[in-house]
């Protein structure tokens, strides 16, 4: 609905005004149920991301366990080696 003055100088109705609003005012209903739509999905895919990351931060922290592991091994060993040439 053009507003009453691009129109011309004649003024809408009450009525024409009313339907005017609830017009617009069905509108704004349906743009919040399409956001909170929108924002259920995106909920959905925030719990999806933060459970594949806690996936992911578990096999890191299983890898980083082993190298960890690996490295305290060599040094034993390293540090063995050392001793055992020492005392020769």
């Amino acid at each position: 609905m053009a507003a009453w003055w691009h129109r011309g100088s004649q003024m809408p109705t009450v009525e024409e005004r009313m339907a005017y609003l609830e017009g617009r005012g069905e509108e704004v209903r349906e743009d919040i149920r399409d956001l909170r739509g929108d924002m259920r999905d995106l909920r959905t895919d925030m719990r999806d991301l933060r459970s594949e990351m806690n996936r992911r931060f578990e096999a890191v922290d299983t890898k980083f366990t082993w190298v960890i592991g690996i490295q305290v091994t060599m040094l034993v060993m390293m540090a063995g080696v050392l001793v055992g040439l020492y005392f020769r």
